[in-house]
């Protein structure tokens, strides 16, 4: 029976890596002949905000420094027994950070997978990430990332021997229900982690413009993290307090989303935003920055959605109020908005990993 141990810094926080690395677990648990263990390194709350499977063995660290590299080393003995007394024989890392541990692992036969979900260049210029990716990519036997140009930069940058970049991307849950767009709806969503790359100060900017023309409709604001307390000021600040709403961490957010007109995303960077596929497979007209890497992939200009120049929130603002002043653009939006999403559903992406799995 094959031991597999998927491994993410926090599960306490919310996120696209903690999300992804549960979705994994929970599927790889249902695997024929395996034992699936979920490794949480450095948790800060015993309040895990996802639902994780019986059939998955969690196994919440809680040693935990102010400094990620020391939180780490702190922890290398013990990941090291872990490994050896659970007889694992293959590591799956859930982004660079746990990535680190894999320059301590002492048992040379294991087989070891890290997984990418910020992408490359786009962080270039803080050399701290820079490193810890090439770490990540240096100590593995395969690096998962999520689409093709990010395949392309860590070859490039880090000349990454053929075959051992492999583009998988996540998948997003089918909703069960077909559900109607609602076009009665004059609520505006924002989900992410409450941080400074989720571009929330451009979100505020954006909403200001957006509320003195439209001040009936409001905005609310899924997720949670550093950022809180400061946007809390920041929208009583501009009194925003009626038009925008934090909301916090919910449970499957994906399931609010129906009662929403659009989606807008503000992020500086992203590098597959599942969010977005959840909203398009809900109806939802979506609007993002064309960012270097991802909501280009999954949205269609003038079609499902719009891109918008990156940054520029003055043409954000106008493509929002274009649509709350538009319903049947936003009806012909939502029209096509499920459409092009075979390649990121469930069963052909648990397929690719189960040939990558084969494999080694």
């Amino acid at each position: 029976m094959k031991n597999l141990l998927i491994v993410e810094y926090d599960l306490s926080e919310t996120g696209g890596g903690e999300t992804v690395a549960v979705k994994l677990a929970n599927e790889f648990s249902r695997f024929k002949d395996s034992n699936t263990y979920l490794l949480s390194i450095c948790t800060k709350t015993s309040k895990i905000p996802y639902e994780i499977d019986d059939n998955v063995k969690l196994v919440l660290w809680k040693t935990c420094n102010k400094k990620v590299l020391s939180t780490i080393l702190l922890n290398r003995k013990r990941f090291n027994r872990f490994l050896n007394e659970k007889k694992i024989s293959l590591v799956i890392f859930i982004g660079c950070v746990s990535s680190l541990l894999a320059m301590f692992i002492k048992n040379r036969g294991l087989r070891i997978i890290s997984c990418d979900h910020s992408g490359l260049i786009n962080q270039w210029s803080n050399k701290k990430t820079v490193l810890c990716k090439w770490i990540q990519a240096r100590y593995c036997d395969h690096l998962i990332v999520l689409n093709e140009r990010i395949k392309e930069e860590f070859e490039r940058k880090f000349k990454c021997a053929g075959g051992k970049i492999v583009v998988i991307p996540n998948w997003f849950e089918k909703p069960t229900v077909d559900y109607k767009y609602e076009i009665d709806s004059k609520h505006i969503v924002s989900v992410g982690r409450l941080s400074k790359e989720k571009g929330y100060g451009l979100l505020l900017e954006t909403a200001d413009i957006v509320y003195k023309s439209c001040p009936e409709w409001k905005w609310d604001i899924y997720g949670d993290g550093p950022m809180r307390r400061e946007l809390e000021k920041k929208i009583n600040e501009r009194s925003l307090n009626h038009f925008l709403s934090l909301k916090g961490n919910v449970k499957n957010a994906a399931d609010l989303l129906p009662g929403y007109a659009m989606l807008v995303l503000t992020s500086y960077r992203e590098a597959m935003p599942l969010v977005i596929l959840e909203a398009k497979s809900r109806k939802l007209p979506v609007i993002s920055f064309d960012i270097r890497t991802g909501p280009a992939e999954m949205i269609c200009n003038g079609t499902d959605g719009y891109l918008i120049e990156p940054f520029h929130v003055k043409q954000m603002a106008e493509k929002i109020i274009f649509l709350i002043k538009n319903s049947e653009k936003r009806i012909q939006m939502s029209c096509k908005a499920g459409e092009n999403l075979e390649e990121f559903s469930k069963e052909q992406v648990l397929l690719s990993w189960k040939k990558l799995l084969e494999s080694i």
